[in-house]
């Protein structure tokens, strides 16, 4: 069998700058938003805390969805999940220029990072939320906010209270802890 090979013509260059584009709107996006994170943090007085979300919150969302979107868009459209996930972009950016505050910065950037917000009642899933009581980087507290947010979007949320002092490392440490309860969770699947 042999092999032939051309030369790539206009046609695939324009595709691979189409494709590479995502990439390079995510690198301006961090190097924006390092070159304003001092001015923006005298704007909104972020915590320290916050400060990582606002630079870390659209990454984190992008590679957690990254092969979730993938099966989504196979299932309903890959030009559709884009065409949609454009317009979200665009309308999340307008809302993290406008920001008031820190909390709602950090929201629209991990928004931007999710992007198909308007297919939220086509997907059904199910969702084991755990966290530690004495983790740090997610506080308790949050389940507060986060719960209600799952159930409004249709996701069937179940909350798990992990009791370890191990903080954040708590779900590799204390795996023993909530085993069962991940047990229970995954046969609820079937």
């Amino acid at each position: 069998m042999e092999l032939t090979t051309r030369r790539a013509g206009v046609r695939e260059w324009v595709g691979l700058g189409l494709l590479a584009l995502p990439t390079v709107l995510l690198g301006l996006d961090v190097t924006v938003l390092y070159l304003v994170m001092p001015s923006m943090a005298a704007e909104l007085d972020p915590t320290a805390t916050q400060t990582l979300w606002i630079m870390d919150a659209y990454g984190f969302l992008i590679a957690g969805f990254l092969v979730t979107m993938g099966t989504v868009g196979d299932r309903f459209g890959r030009r559709r999940l884009l065409m949609i996930g454009i317009v979200a972009f665009a309308a999340v950016s307008v809302l993290a220029a406008f920001a008031p505050n820190a909390e709602l910065l950090i929201l629209a950037r991990a928004l931007r990072g999710f992007d198909v917000t308007a297919q939220f009642g086509k997907i059904r899933s199910k969702v084991l939320y755990v966290l530690s009581r004495t983790d740090k980087l997610f506080p308790t507290e949050l389940e507060a906010f986060v719960m209600p947010g799952l159930k409004a979007a249709g996701v069937d949320a179940d909350y798990f209270l992990l009791d370890s002092d191990y903080g954040h490392s708590a779900s590799g440490l204390d795996a023993h802890k909530w085993t069962p309860r991940l047990r229970q969770f995954m046969d609820g699947l079937g």
